[in-house]
Parts: C-alpha cells; structure tokens; sequence
C-alpha cells in the first residue's frame, strides 16, 4: 500500500537522472507527507528573474528545484554537482556535496521527514555502534542516495540513508563536533509500532520514547 511505502522503492532509479529523481520525490511525498501540488515550488517568473539579476542561466536541475550551491565553473552544466558552503568549515570554505543537483535535492526531503518526527513517539535514536550498523543494514536496504557531508558538521562521518516498509532510518554524525568520529542512527516510522519493530530488531542504547500530549497526537496531518 502506498502509505507503507519503503523509501528506497521510491528512489531506488532516482540516481539515473533528474527527471526520475523528481518522479522519486513526488512519489515519496504522496506516501509519507502530502500529494505535491503546483502551488509548490517557485514559480517559472521568479526563477527567470533570478537568473536576470545573476546574469545567467541556471542549470536546469537547479533551475528546476530552485536551490544548493553551483561552482560557476560547473553551471553550464544540466545537472552539475553540489558544493556545501560552511562557517564549520576552515575560513568558510566549500566542500564536495553530491555530485547531482538533482540528487541533492532528494537529500532534504529525507531529512525533513526525519526532522519532523525525530522527537515524539514517531522517532527514537541511539548510537550508531558497528553491531547497531550490522543489525540496522540486516533488516534495512540503503537508500540510492551516496554518502554526503552534514551541514552542521560537515568534518564529521557522512550522512547515510536506510529503509525498510514503513520505517526510514539515518545515520548521521554526532552534533557534538567534540566528537569527532562519532555517529547517531535515528529511526522514524509512519506509526510507533514501526519504529518498535527497529528498536526489537537493533540492540542498541536506544533513547526513551517521547510521548505527546493527546491532542498532538496526530501532529502531521495526513502523514
């Protein structure tokens, strides 16, 4: 059913190309938050402006998705890779990001989804230990997305991407930069029984669950 499902199915071709990447992102959407609609977005008249004011022409992912940062010597290009710009970094520099726009835009609706029900009874985390990583990667598939930097902490491990039905799973580095080599798994799943059968299935030192008050029980509508 499309309210189960897996994460990875929707974008496991999106790694071919932007326009499987966008298919991708709508069919996620429509299982996991809300049908997208042309009301979102930034409309045609405005990305054109923008590329007045710059004086050139985006390149079409980028004009297609309305975000990340180009190198200029790269935006001649379709779908040219993505650098992260950082004050984390050493004087504010860039680094690599992905090496599609098209694949970074998929990044940002994972990490929203995870954002949104990381804390409450939809989400629980613990750290991200070898057996944690083993048992997660038996019950799980890798998302088609390569690892990529953290923007909080981009010297830290990289940002990887896990899924089975229901659940959607993240492991992301320690926000604590003393910690340098540090990294927590977080799970969040569209039910709390989903994100029961990971915590069974990953001994880990897993954090309590997070109830919410009655009437917040429900605080994503249609998700």
């Amino acid at each position: 059913m499309a309210d189960r499902q897996n994460p990875d199915r929707a974008f496991d071709t999106a790694m071919t190309g932007r326009a499987a990447v966008w298919k991708s992102i709508e069919a996620f959407a429509h299982a996991w938050t809300r049908p997208l609609t042309p009301a979102d977005g930034i409309p045609s008249p405005e990305v054109r402006k923008a590329e007045e004011r710059l004086g050139l022409r985006l390149p079409a992912a980028l004009s297609e998705a309305c975000g990340w940062g180009v190198p200029l010597e790269q935006v001649a290009h379709d779908d040219p890779p993505v650098s992260l710009f950082s004050d984390r970094l050493p004087d504010g520099s860039r680094t690599p990001y992905l090496d599609r726009v098209s694949s970074a835009c998929t990044e940002p609706v994972l990490s929203e989804t995870v954002m949104a029900r990381r804390y409450g009874p939809y989400g629980r985390e613990c750290p991200a230990t070898a057996a944690v990583i083993r048992a997660a990667e038996a019950i799980c598939t890798p998302v088609a997305l390569p690892p990529c930097p953290a923007w909080y902490h981009p010297a830290g491990d990289p940002v990887r991407w896990y899924s089975a039905p229901g659940k959607l799973l993240c492991r992301e580095p320690d926000a604590d930069e003393s910690v340098p080599h540090g990294s927590v798994l977080v799970v969040v799943g569209r039910s709390e029984a989903d994100v029961r059968e990971v915590v069974a299935a990953v001994p880990g030192d897993w954090s309590a669950a997070e109830p919410v008050p009655r009437a917040e029980e429900e605080p994503f509508p249609g998700w």
